[in-house]
């Protein structure tokens, strides 16, 4: 018979519709059967025809109560077992009869409690029509679970369908004093069912209802205040109640505060000046209270209502100062950065124009730059970069500004009209990073005198770094010779430099003859001073010995290298690359993807080490050449699984699959096909260090730690002789 059915499987409408022809010729004993085949089967399957079966078979027998209680255990939490409860319901009221009969051994049989508590529907539905049983009940005024719940259950499904009928229906006296009693009690089981009453009967007398969900909610009870939001659209309230009864529920926990905030973001009436007021003070009071991570819809919420209404933009910028977690010594400069992320998600033009328009800036200097900060990380991925650029042109004017009176600010000359998009972000958010991180108050007679120890490095910097404090421009070195913390790692950063400048006076620089020349002129840029450092400390593995030569024509090319080296009868060539932190990581306010940013870098290289003629040579087995690239991994996230990646290419699960059966075979770990080295044969492979602080016997230095990548498809491999040669000089202590 089941099979029979398959044509209105999930049609529940057609279920209904034809279940009387289906089963006209089937005997109460076959339905049953059926019934209990169904149930063996998803039940919701077959969901409207169980429905129809359980209405059409019922009795007070012992089975049926069964098999009941057997649809009930397995409806009783899905948002679809409606029919199921008015199938109940019915029965008590076109039923009627074998309903009371049906609900009678429920009450006095059964066992199972929420069994008992639905068994109120049934009696909901008899005393539409004989409503002295219920009287009954209400009049013993009792509160006993699971009865209380019974009863409430089935005064709200008579005076239900009694309103549905005749809109002028109303409780009687005894049932309204009955609903006051319960709500006296404590006991959140029969809270709960009571504020579901009230939501159902809310039309018969909105005004006295009102007040008694205001009067329940009064408990603050979390779980029952967290109802009202749920179907808040069904009660209609005004801007007013929806306040009022917001305040009842600010103290709730966490779920309810949620839901709370999902209908003040979702309420379909606009709000006024005072409701916004009131709503963004209702926000703070949550930060305040630690909640903002813990709440359910939080940012999404700020987000929705400033896009609705820029009053809520206005009202926070006016009033950061409140936010404030006390406990935990948050202020609103750590706190309010955040805030103001979301509630500029759809509001970009307008929040540039408010920040200048407010005067954030003198207000709190520091918070301004936290706040551009974040309107940085918003737009520089937009796809509309003309319409963005002026947009933001104004406030990136703004922060050029306050470049141009700040002492140590490394700005730069260039009209900001003149940059592209990406450019000027780049260099506001370069400027905001100076704003907000560094420190530009210096001791300048401690740091020359910190210099002076070191004289070599002393006799060519500083008549340099006296320019620059003379012009108020920064440079990394101030902080290296300030020693009033981390002193001996800034030592070491300046005895490396120190070491440098010794071991290569006696080396030849090809391309400009003067090996100090790149030191002096990256003194005022940070980015390309630590760049140069990286070439130092990695050239200084090598200087002064194995015919070390410093910027070395690249053979065949107009490009020179970083160093050259002979080792066992070769030349070997290093091209550094010092990669910064990912742009988007940088940049961004939140997560991000991250791209193997080696992958460019060995590209680049590779370019600028290629030449056909060296190219032919090697493979001519002429030319012995090693070419290798160096990679400081210290300010990147570049990482030995990246370069595995980039080497053997990015890992991948494998399996086969047979589209007849749907068997697979067993998944397998494999290497994709896409390594960007395969097609770099000129390229012999790649050095990747970290530089570590480290003391040996008393000597605080540098180490490097990494290691040493043979490039499998290159024509001149790194030997085995050649690997434990350079990394003994490379990364032995």
């Amino acid at each position: 018979m089941i099979k029979e059915l398959k044509d209105v499987r999930y049609k529940f409408k057609e279920q209904k519709e034809n279940y009387l022809e289906i089963t006209k010729n089937l005997s109460t004993e076959k339905k049953k059967e059926l019934l209990g085949g169904l149930l063996e089967t998803d039940l919701w399957t077959y969901f409207q025809f169980i429905i129809e079966i359980l209405f059409d078979i019922a009795s007070e027998e012992e089975d049926y109560i069964k098999l009941l209680e057997k649809v009930y255990l397995k409806v009783k939490n899905d948002m679809a077992s409606t029919p199921f409860f008015n199938m109940l319901i019915d029965l008590g009221q076109n039923k009627k009869d074998i309903g009371i009969k049906i609900y009678n051994k429920i009450q006095k049989e059964r066992n199972n409690e929420g069994l008992k508590e639905i068994s109120g529907l049934i009696l909901g539905g008899y005393s539409i029509k004989d409503n002295k049983i219920l009287e009954k009940l209400i009049k013993e005024k009792k509160l006993i679970y699971p009865n209380t719940i019974t009863i409430l259950k089935a005064i709200m499904v008579k005076s239900e369908r009694l309103f549905d009928k005749d809109n002028n229906y109303d409780l009687s006296e005894k049932e309204y004093d009955f609903l006051d009693f319960v709500s006296q009690s404590d006991d959140e089981r029969f809270l709960r069912e009571l504020m579901n009453l009230y939501r159902f009967l809310y039309p018969i007398d909105e005004t006295s209802f009102y007040k008694k969900i205001k009067d329940l909610m009064s408990k603050k009870k979390s779980s029952i205040n967290g109802m009202v939001w749920i179907f808040k659209e069904k009660l209609k309230l005004s801007n007013t109640q929806l306040l009022e009864l917001a305040e009842l529920t600010r103290d709730c926990d966490e779920y309810a505060i949620g839901e709370l905030i999902n209908a003040l973001t979702h309420n379909k009436s606009d709000y006024s000046s005072q409701e916004i007021k009131q709503i963004s003070e209702l926000f703070i009071y949550w930060i305040n209270k630690d909640l903002g991570f813990k709440v359910r819809f939080f940012d999404y919420s700020l987000e929705e209502l400033s896009k609705k209404n820029i009053e809520f933009l206005d009202y926070f910028l006016e009033n950061y100062k409140k936010i404030g977690i006390i406990e935990k010594s948050l202020n609103y400069n750590f706190l309010f950065p955040r805030i103001f992320e979301r509630l500029i998600k759809h509001r970009i033009k307008e929040s540039t124009i408010k920040l200048l328009e407010k005067d954030i800036k003198n207000k709190d200097a520091k918070l301004f730059y936290k706040l551009v900060d974040k309107i940085v990380g918003i737009i520089y991925k937009t796809d509309e970069k003309e319409k963005m650029f002026k947009i933001f042109l104004p406030l990136a004017e703004k922060v050029q500004e306050i470049a141009e009176n700040e002492d140590f600010i490394n700005q730069r000359n260039k009209k900001l009209e003149d940059y592209t998009f990406d450019n000027l972000i780049d260099y506001i958010k370069e400027l905001l990073s100076q704003f907000m991180f560094r420190k530009r108050e210096f001791d300048f007679d401690e740091i020359y005198k910190n210099l002076a120890k070191f004289k070599e490095l002393n006799d060519i910097a500083k008549l340099k770094l006296q320019k620059l404090q003379k012009d108020k421009r920064y440079s990394p070195m101030f902080w290296l010779c300030s020693w009033q913390r981390d002193n001996e790692l800034k030592q070491t950063y300046l005895q490396e430099m120190e070491n440098f400048i010794i071991k290569s006076k006696t080396i030849e620089n090809k391309k400009s003859g003067d090996n100090t020349r790149e030191l002096m002129s990256r003194l005022d840029n940070e980015g390309s001073f630590w760049n140069t450092f990286s070439e130092i400390i990695f050239a200084n593995k090598f200087l002064p010995n194995y015919n070390s030569i410093l910027e070395p024509k690249i053979p065949n090319t107009d490009n020179n290298a970083d160093l050259a080296i002979e080792l066992l009868d070769k030349q070997i060539l290093f091209e550094l690359a010092n990669p910064e932190t990912n742009r988007n990581v940088h940049i961004d306010n939140g997560a991000v993807a991250v791209k193997n940013k080696l992958d460019y870098i060995i590209r680049k290289k590779s370019s600028q080490f290629f030449s056909k003629k060296t190219f032919d040579e090697m493979k001519d087995k002429k030319r012995k050449d090693l070419f290798l690239i160096v990679v400081d991994s210290s300010r990147s996230m570049i990482d030995e699984y990246m370069i595995e990646d980039s080497f053997y290419g990015s890992l991948a699960v494998e399996f086969y699959r047979n589209n007849k059966t749907g068997e697979t075979t067993e998944p397998k770990t494999v290497r994709k096909n896409n390594a960007v080295i395969k097609n770099k044969e000129f390229i012999s492979g790649l050095v990747y260090f970290k530089p570590q602080l480290v003391n040996l016997n008393g000597e605080i230095k540098f180490i490097l730690r990494g290691d040493i990548i043979n490039n499998p498809n290159a024509i001149n491999k790194i030997t085995p002789e050649d690997y434990k040669k350079l990394k003994k000089i490379i990364f032995e202590d």
